[in-house]
């Protein structure tokens, strides 16, 4: 065997190394799939459950009769109702993100990366308004919050084998 990797230039101890970096990039792509999918999966579930959530709130706020004494509170049925039509929307959204996922769709790792970069523009202006109120109970709360979209921002914003697996 030494005597064929002679002939060819290439030592047995290179050879040995070159396949166990081939079989780790291999482990590696395949954890990342499966992360992958389970992502896919959990955007797809999260927004099945919220347009339900949304539908079922839509029907009951529709349902709602006020009596004439409560009629200024008329509007806060529209308001709600609006709600539950924007909550709708980004369910829809999240249910197709997830397929996106599912297939690898660049467009959907780029969204979830802006709705993402959205949300944790929001939490450091929500923070920043806690630290002026002197709210600093809240900051301590929040901090969790801001573990998640920063891992999401990382695993699909700078992992080099994510954004290759999504240009196939």
């Amino acid at each position: 065997i030494e005597y064929a990797f002679k002939e060819v230039g290439v030592s047995p101890a290179l050879k040995t190394k070159q396949t166990s970096t081939k079989t780790r990039q291999l482990g590696e792509d395949k954890t990342i799939r499966i992360l992958i999918q389970i992502l896919g999966w959990f955007y797809i579930l999260s927004g099945a459950f919220a347009l339900i959530a949304s539908i079922i709130i839509g029907f009951i706020v529709g349902s709602i009769e006020l009596p004439s004494s409560l009629a200024s509170f008329g509007i806060l049925k529209y308001i709600i109702g609006g709600i539950t039509w924007i909550m709708g929307f980004f369910s829809i959204l999240n249910i197709i993100l997830g397929v996106g996922l599912l297939k690898y769709k660049n467009w959907a790792r780029i969204t979830i990366l802006i709705f993402n970069s959205i949300g944790l523009l929001i939490l450091i202006g929500i923070s920043i308004l806690s630290i002026i109120s002197g709210n600093l109970k809240v900051i301590l709360y929040m901090l969790p919050s801001y573990i998640v979209p920063l891992l999401i921002a990382y695993f699909f914003g700078f992992r080099k084998e994510v954004k290759t697996l999504f240009k196939k």
